[in-house]
């Protein structure tokens, strides 16, 4: 079809799929900064095996919610990674817990944090190659127009709020490891910040198709599950601030 694909997209499919894109791009990498930091630690003791469970368990509701109730093609391909990434990060989580019990070796060596260019510059690059791979995927005529027909069983809306609540109450259990250790030293901050794009990219992707009260009361769950979370996500990043200041003035 060529780029000539482009002039006949409409604004509110050119924002769902640019938001879309976006958010996917984000998903794809939002485990990866978590697991590069597991690994030059040897550990994942930092990260909370509870936030990662219930982060797990509400990606399978969500994922048979949005297959049940036939949901935009980019809900369902984003639940899909988002289980496959749970599963990966979970997996390292437990095979370092598994295999290094002492970590004296571990605690006493030093790390960089990131930097706010560092996470600016990474969030930039999401954002360009998100664009681009809408741009392609349109030019080469893998778009099909959104679908905003919404199905009448309200069955899949069960699964969707089930995950969303536990979306919702994932990210409590690691607010707390943070609060009693008063540390987030072994969390990637870029992890957080991707999250906290993607879900806000992901929200909008929805929202930029029909703002009816139908449509947006049978993805609610989704909205809720993206948009819900922005608070504990701003939490933490209040936790990196803090307890990185106060870990720095008592190194010095």
């Amino acid at each position: 079809m060529g780029f000539s694909a482009l002039n006949k997209v409409s604004l509110k499919e050119a924002l769902s799929g640019v938001f879309g894109s976006i958010s996917l791009a984000s998903w794809i990498i939002t485990v990866y900064p978590q697991l590069i930091e597991n690994y030059r630690r040897k550990s994942g003791d930092s990260i909370s095996l509870s936030f990662l469970f219930l982060w797990l368990v509400g990606d399978i509701f969500g994922l048979i919610g949005s297959i049940w109730g036939k949901l935009i093609h980019i809900i369902i391909a984003i639940q899909v990674y988002f289980f496959l990434a749970d599963l990966l990060l979970i997996s390292q989580v437990l095979y370092y817990k598994c295999r290094y019990h002492l970590r004296n070796n571990v605690q006493d060596r030093i790390f960089k944090g990131t930097t706010p260019l560092q996470i600016f510059l990474s969030i930039l690059v999401v954002v360009v190659f998100g664009v681009l791979g809408w741009i392609i995927t349109v030019a080469i005529g893998g778009v099909k127009k959104p679908d905003t027909h919404t199905p009448t069983s309200v069955g899949f809306l069960i699964f969707g709020y089930i995950g969303a609540f536990l979306y919702l109450f994932a990210r409590i259990p690691q607010i707390i490891k943070n609060f009693r250790s008063k540390s987030t030293e072994g969390l990637s901050l870029l992890f957080f910040a991707f999250t906290l794009l993607g879900n806000i990219t992901y929200a909008i992707s929805i929202l930029s198709i029909d703002v009816s009260r139908r449509y947006i009361f049978m993805n609610f769950p989704w909205l809720l599950g993206s948009l819900g979370t922005l608070f504990m996500d701003i939490l933490i990043f209040f936790q990196f601030m803090i307890y990185g200041r106060r870990g720095n003035e008592n190194s010095t």
